[in-house]
């Protein structure tokens, strides 16, 4: 690698090394210093090594010393520009990335660094490089993920409609059991989930091509964490009568058994309040509030179940897949949790 020795006058080195000690800016000055390497002939490789520069940087210097002198080498720009760290910056691109850029009247669903550099233009008039948005992005601890989905009708009055049903819950009496039921959808094609794999590599998960579907019903009492469950080919009312059957079978020393479901079609159909109306009021049915998953302990155990059983699987046939969901189920009930939703909540 080599280039043309610069040769500079006795004044011009002067003028060079003063500008080492007191040039305006850092970059001026290392400009000053890629010139005065070049003028005692040192290799452009020893140059980028010895003072942290491009190679393009060294030849750029050479060619506007040999164009235009030392002037060349000063900076051009009027004035410094804005500081692109200063507090308001950040705090409007922290406020913008909470944000969905269409109702900010920009024609994307989600943020980039470019589209971010664009909207603190418009709102602080202050120019920006998308590498630089990248920086203060990790400053502010932002990271480039997955959201997550979520209904989009949520129920804003749940806990006010959650609050006398566990006010009623809450004053069962001897002889009374209280139980939280739903259904969980068994499918033979697994749930792709997350996995450790090497750097490079992706794993593969093979699948049956076509899906089969088995489902189980449930109910869990959260005091002791005995679980009743039933399965089925369909989730239809049949379905859940034959759980109503199994917890009645299950709870015969049980004056009264509370069902807290949540406000699926198969919980409250005809053919499922005729079934409940034969047991002469053993069996009370409670729906929770719309959108609450949360308020039903159940949706945990049926979360672990896909967690250890059904993500990534690689069971070809439903037989196999159900021997395993019994196995996970023997192994787990008891499936302890805190204490019942309706003991935790105030009165």
């Amino acid at each position: 690698m080599t280039t043309r020795i610069v040769r500079l006058r006795p004044y011009e080195k002067h003028q060079v090394r003063r500008g080492i000690r007191k040039a305006p800016t850092e970059d001026a000055r290392r400009r000053c210093r890629v010139l005065l390497a070049l003028h005692r002939g040192l290799d452009p490789g020893t140059i980028i090594v010895a003072h942290d520069v491009g190679l393009r940087t060294v030849y750029r210097v050479r060619e506007l010393y040999l164009a235009a002198g030392l002037p060349a080498l000063a900076d051009r720009r009027t004035r410094r520009p804005a500081p692109k760290s200063r507090p308001e910056i950040l705090d409007t691109v922290e406020a913008l990335v909470g944000t969905y850029p269409r109702d900010l009247g920009f024609g994307r669903s989600r943020w980039t660094c470019e589209l971010l550099a664009l909207a603190v233009f418009e709102k602080l008039r202050i120019e920006m490089h998308r590498s630089w948005v990248h920086v203060l992005l990790r400053r502010l601890r932002a990271r480039w993920g997955r959201p997550r989905p979520s209904v989009r009708r949520l129920n804003p009055l749940r806990w006010a409609q959650w609050a006398p049903l566990a006010r009623r819950l809450r004053r069962v009496g001897l002889g009374e059991v209280i139980l939280y039921a739903d259904e969980v959808d068994i499918d033979l094609n697994p749930r792709i989930g997350f996995a450790w794999m090497r750097w490079g590599e992706q794993l593969e998960v093979p699948t049956p091509g076509q899906n089969e579907k088995r489902y189980l019903a449930g109910a869990l009492n959260p005091d002791s964490g005995h679980l009743v469950w039933v399965e089925g080919k369909r989730k239809t009312s049949d379905l859940f009568i034959a759980l109503v059957a199994a917890v009645s079978a299950a709870y015969r020393w049980a004056r009264r058994i509370h069902l807290v479901v949540d406000n699926f079609i198969i919980h409250f159909s005809r053919r499922t309040s005729r079934a409940v109306a034969r047991y002469d009021g053993r069996i009370k049915i409670h729906g929770l509030p719309t959108y609450s998953p949360q308020l039903n302990p159940i949706e945990r155990l049926w979360k672990q179940l896909h967690d250890t059983v059904t993500r990534n699987h690689r069971f070809a046939t439903m037989n196999r897949l159900f021997a395993a969901v019994h196995r996970f189920l023997r192994e787990t009930v008891p499936f302890r949790t805190d204490n019942p939703i309706h003991l935790r909540l105030a009165a």
